[in-house]
């Protein structure tokens, strides 16, 4: 579903009287005037509103100011009929659109200039305005001409002003130029409670109206997103049968996987925590389970519908440190990176693949490390991911460097290792694996290197910048396309810490929590479309920058991402966030972008 057909068929509580209107979703009060528009949050005053103005209209040479004129009306739109461009809002779920209909060429590039009340600043293809507390976004910019044809864009902020640019020299008049107005919105547990946790991990359906949280007090929340806003569905609880360590047990909403349409959600029980000795020296405790909760949804609730495990798997494996279901739920890996290595006593990694058919769940395939370079503290298993059509598979061993792929083939061979793929140790891909993502059919794949410290990919800034390497199928086959990282790459950015891909394959988020701010540390998380061969930054989205738990100013943005399938949306946890109840609640952001 397309951003134009959510705003358009917004319900009637979208639906604006007279000049003011309400926006539920993202809790707005909308006014219009003669001389543009404001946008405040409901429960605010009128002085810190956002007012946006069409101010001029031109090509690159010479821009045309554009007088104060009354609005017009319909429903959920509104327009402003200027001579030579219209300009509307669309008020919907997704936030206020906002579009321009050209009927003529003023030359081979259009340029629109917009004024605004806010702060205005360039996060990649993307601005952020911000005032004071708020910080909201002007984005998804989009140009079509009468042909349908995409039209290449921009946006930029130049002194103070927002500049919509669009290349019109082959282009069939009228067109249509379409950006959004949105603000990201914060999900935080009913229930906060001091070190609770809330974003550990996180997973968003594929049309991005449920997600599942995982946190750090042994509990999973389900959310459901509704015209007007994200509301708590259910909160799911550590089952009392688990298999656990009894020294350091469960640690239930570690990891957590939903299927396409949300109806089947998995949650694991094994972690890693770093307990700092006198403060600076760490010291990793393992929360290890040998069961995996599958829950499938009956009516409006998520009710347990087995507990996965095998013989194979000890209550020390951390098997569920890592989760993958495949669109339709029927599929899933399973990561357990601390199962022992079968020739000697040290920590080698393991995943395992169950399959649920008519008579429930199968018996799982096995996998571990079959080669020398990666089977001691390889870590195999720490990360996971499936493809939609379940038929690929990707396990990363960080600690070795290496990520592997697998492929279901046709019975009875079943699924079957692929492919270890390793860069030669010069180039210095440290932790590759830290991150694995898919698309759809299992034609791309992304994998990060967290701690990567080559000069060339990091930039020139190299001390364990982090950063993203892309994969293309060719048959049978994966091969390496290119390599990206941040555009304010630095040193000890570890870019790569997380990330999630759209079902086409085509735009990646990528979260790190050591991103830069005025402040310190704040998190970022990086939106990138893949243009050609090349993956290009789009926009970047940070955390908070003060009131925060631990050492950590921006709460751990960033340490986990999930994107919807169609791309339009994404979520981005940041677990050590505080709240009034205390110190390091945590909170997940929900961002709109667009096409």
């Amino acid at each position: 579903m397309t951003i134009a057909k959510i705003q358009r068929d917004a319900g009637a509580e979208y639906a604006l009287h007279g000049i003011q209107g309400r926006n539920p979703a993202l809790d707005w009060r909308l006014q219009f005037h003669d001389d543009g528009v404001d946008i405040a949050e409901a429960k605010s005053n009128s002085e810190r509103s956002l007012r946006i103005k069409l101010s001029r209209i031109g090509n690159a040479q010479h821009l045309v100011d554009l007088k104060s004129i009354k609005p017009e009306i319909s429903k959920n739109r509104v327009s402003y009929r200027h001579p030579t461009v219209e300009e509307w809002y669309i008020n919907g779920p997704l936030g206020l659109e906002q579009g321009f209909n050209v009927p003529h060429s003023m030359g081979n590039e259009l340029v629109i200039e917009l004024s605004t009340s806010w702060a205005a600043q360039s996060q990649g293809n993307a601005i952020e305005l911000s005032e004071g507390d708020n910080r909201w976004y002007f984005g998804s910019l989009y140009a079509m001409d009468s042909t349908g044809k995409t039209l290449p864009s921009s946006m930029k902020v130049e002194n103070g002003r927002i500049k919509l640019e669009v290349s019109t020299r082959h282009a069939r008049f009228p067109i249509v130029i379409d950006p959004i107005i949105t603000k990201k919105t914060t999900l935080a547990a009913n229930d906060q409670t001091p070190f609770l946790g809330f974003g550990r991990s996180i997973a968003l359906s594929s049309d991005g109206n449920t997600a599942v949280i995982g946190s750090d007090g042994n509990a999973a929340y389900i959310y459901k997103r509704t015209a007007t806003g994200w509301a708590l569905a259910q909160k799911l609880i550590k089952p009392t049968t688990l298999r656990c360590n009894s020294t350091n047990p469960a640690w239930f909403g570690w990891s957590v996987a939903i299927s396409k349409d949300g109806s089947t959600v998995m949650v694991g029980s094994s972690g890693i925590f770093t307990l700092y000795i006198g403060g600076f020296i760490p010291v990793p405790v393992f929360h290890s389970c040998g069961d995996l909760p599958v829950y499938r949804k009956q009516g409006t609730q998520w009710v347990l519908e087995k507990l996965l495990s095998t013989p194979n798997v000890s209550v020390d494996d951390m098997f569920g440190s890592s989760v993958s279901l495949s669109h339709d739920g029927n599929r899933a890996i399973v990561g357990a990176q601390l199962t022992k290595c079968t020739s000697i006593a040290d920590i080698c990694g393991a995943a395992y693949i169950f399959e649920r058919g008519t008579n429930g769940w199968t018996s799982p395939k096995r996998f571990v490390s079959t080669t020398t370079y990666d089977a001691s503290q390889g870590y195999f298993g720490a990360t996971t991911a499936i493809s939609g059509d379940g038929l690929w598979a990707f396990v990363g061993a960080p600690g070795g460097d290496t990520a592997w792929a697998f492929q279901r083939l046709a019975a009875p061979t079943g699924w079957k290792q692929i492919q270890a793929i390793k860069f030669a140790p010069t180039r210095l891909t440290k932790d590759f694996g830290t991150a694995l993502a898919m698309s759809a059919i299992g034609d791309r794949a992304v994998i990060t290197a967290e701690s990567t410290t080559n000069i060339s990919d990091c930039k020139g800034d190299y001390n364990d910048c982090g950063a993203a390497y892309s994969f293309i199928r060719q048959g049978a086959i994966w091969k390496f396309e290119s390599v990206f990282t941040a555009t304010d790459s630095h040193s000890f950015n570890y870019f790569g810490e997380s990330i999630t891909m759209s079902g086409d394959g085509k735009r990646v988020v990528v979260g790190t929590n050591s991103a830069d701010c005025v402040n310190g540390n704040c998190g970022a998380a990086y939106l990138f479309d893949r243009i050609g061969t090349t993956w290009v930054q789009q926009g970047r989205v940070t955390g908070p920058s003060a009131g925060l738990g631990g050492t950590d100013l921006g709460g751990d943005f960033g340490g986990a991402v999930s994107i919807a399938y169609t791309g339009l949306s994404f979520l981005v946890a940041a677990r050590r966030d505080n709240c009034v109840a205390g110190k390091e609640c945590g909170k997940v952001y929900h961002y709109v972008i667009g096409n």
